[in-house]
């Protein structure tokens, strides 16, 4: 199995690559070509190309959250893609704002409802848990007492009857990929808190051993792009994680590059930053 990072905040050095702000995975098993997010707009067309993928290959697609940037190239993959399925959850289609240096000026960051409204017939709304196929499943991510929650969370809203109200992210799944005896979760943002997707799709999924965790983990403020976490908090994710047995954690985007550093600092498990034209075998 073989990861293709197609949108990443980042690029390869020295490249052709567009990086930008956002996350958009292309996973090429066995017998499937899945895209994992697509990012914030079309640059993920042009990294798949540079990268010698078809995205009229991909047999379908999974939107992880109702965030643009995670799902914001959807618009140009319905128009190159005519015929893949797309996996999201219940409630992409409400409105989701972010208000990251809490003024009175909230930024619009969810899907665009009129798309999917336009396209439907290709979309497959989730509530709960699916099996897509016998490697591929989808799970909503349960909370569990003490585990890390990411406080930059706090700055993130769904607008309903004209409040805003602090977004609990129902909308968001957690990934998970089987293939050769080996469990691969994905998380995409993790506004859930990653430690709490890794406890869930243990639980639910009925596994032990993690072979890798990749995503981003909600560390940066968007807003200023620093760090929005403690030090002792990021301590203790990592410490959290060290708890379960995950072969090699591959991060980036909102974790953000100051994130990423300290985190790398207090985990003793292998980790590395993921980056737009990276490929990774699995």
């Amino acid at each position: 199995m073989k990861v293709y990072v197609v949108s990443e905040n980042t690029a390869v050095a020295d490249s052709h690559f567009k990086e930008r702000f956002g996350l958009g995975l292309c996973i090429v098993t066995g017998s499937k070509t899945i895209l994992i997010d697509c990012g914030p707009d079309e640059s993920f067309l042009y990294n798949m190309n540079l990268l010698g993928l078809d995205v009229t290959s991909v047999d379908y697609m999974i939107i992880t959250h109702a965030h643009y940037d995670h799902g914001g190239g959807l618009k140009a993959f319905f128009q190159e893609n005519k015929t893949a399925g797309i996996y999201l959850s219940q409630g992409c289609g409400l409105a989701y704002y972010s208000n990251n240096l809490q003024t009175s000026v909230y930024k619009y960051i969810g899907l665009d409802s009129e798309l999917l409204e336009c396209n439907r017939d290709r979309l497959t709304v989730i509530e709960g848990n699916y099996r897509i196929d016998e490697n591929v499943s989808l799970f909503h991510v349960n909370r569990y007492p003490g585990f890390f929650f990411p406080k930059m969370n706090n700055n993130l809203y769904v607008r309903n009857n004209g409040k805003y109200i602090r977004d609990i992210f129902l909308h968001e799944m957690a990934v998970l990929i089987q293939e050769d005896g080996k469990n691969h979760i994905f998380t995409g943002c993790a506004h859930s808190g990653v430690t709490n997707m890794v406890r869930t799709v243990e639980d639910k999924a009925g596994i032990s051993d993690i072979s890798t965790v990749i995503g981003g983990f909600h560390l940066v403020n968007p807003g200023t792009k620093t760090i929005g976490e403690e030090s002792g908090t990021v301590e203790k994710l990592a410490e959290e994680l060290e708890s379960y047995h995950i072969g090699k954690i591959l991060t980036g985007h909102c974790t953000g590059h100051d994130g990423f550093q300290l985190l790398q600092s207090r985990y003793h498990g292998k980790i590395d930053c993921m980056t737009t034209g990276m490929i990774v075998d699995l």
